[in-house]
């Protein structure tokens, strides 16, 4: 957690070209391996993985707009469809995924998402 966190700090760095930014965050979301403090209970250890899932949406939302500023829309849509199933009221998430979607071409697909955004919020 140290790793990635001091990964995505230095790729936030107002000195670094996005290029920079694609590959500190690529790498500091390459540490990521399942759920935190799996197979623990308790109050701190809730409140931790909250903090540490947050984390993990805020370094994969910089990454992707990294990457969509370099050209690489493609390579974010199966990350962040699978994080917006994780997370379906994440509105960040749904907004970067319909971005990605249509960079890439697929301005239909991007137009679904918000109309299912857009239904899960009404419920």
């Amino acid at each position: 957690m140290h790793r990635f966190r001091r990964l995505f700090d230095q790729a936030r760095a107002a000195d670094r070209t996005d290029a920079e930014r694609v590959l500190m965050l690529r790498e500091a979301l390459g540490l990521w391996r399942g759920e935190p403090l799996a197979g623990l209970a308790g109050a701190w250890v809730e409140r931790t993985r909250h903090s540490w899932g947050q984390q993990r949406i805020e370094a994969v939302l910089a990454w992707s707009e990294a990457e969509l500023r370099v050209g690489n829309p493609a390579g974010v849509i199966g990350m962040l469809d699978g994080l917006v199933a994780e997370h379906p009221l994440v509105e960040p998430l749904t907004v970067a995924l319909m971005r990605a979607l249509h960079a890439a071409g697929r301005s239909p697909e991007a137009l679904a998402c918000f109309a299912d955004l857009q239904k899960r919020l009404v419920e």
